[in-house]
């Protein structure tokens, strides 16, 4: 069994603790914020609205809602509802692993750069493309001028 300091188990509110299971879920809350710059909640506790909110729609009876909660009904792409709705569940242990989500579709679609002989994106230096813009902007310019 995990051994867990006092404070830990103070801050925590349990007396086991998987981590990994938390990862997953600072992930989602991390693309959320990506998505929409902003949190979805203060804090995880059903003293704050927005979050009782979730975890209510989590519970429902429909699975519409249940499956897809107001919070995170307007994520985009659509693909990645199903997967923030596993990795943002209230339940630790309902909650995916990281092995169901590195399974699910929509990241197996996301090309690893060094893991296909072509890959069909390009990475680039925001700089280079700062200067590269502007020295398109200053030969148009000066072929205006």
């Amino acid at each position: 069994m995990l051994h867990l300091t006092p404070m830990l188990k103070a801050i925590c509110g349990f007396a086991a603790y998987d981590a990994r299971l938390v990862d997953i879920w600072a992930c989602g809350i991390v693309y959320y914020c990506l998505h929409f710059q902003e949190l979805p909640w203060r804090i995880a506790q059903h003293s704050d609205a927005l979050y009782a909110s979730y975890a209510q729609a989590c519970q429902s009876a429909s699975p519409a809602q249940s499956a897809c909660p107001p919070t995170i009904n307007n994520l985009s792409p659509r693909e990645c509802r199903p997967l923030l709705r596993k990795m943002l569940e209230p339940d630790p242990k309902q909650r995916w692993t990281i092995e169901e989500v590195v399974n699910f579709s929509w990241i197996q679609k996301i090309e690893v750069c060094h893991c296909v002989p072509e890959p069909k994106h390009v990475h680039v230096c925001a700089r280079q493309l700062a200067e590269a813009q502007a020295r398109e902007v200053a030969n148009v310019a000066a072929t205006a001028a």
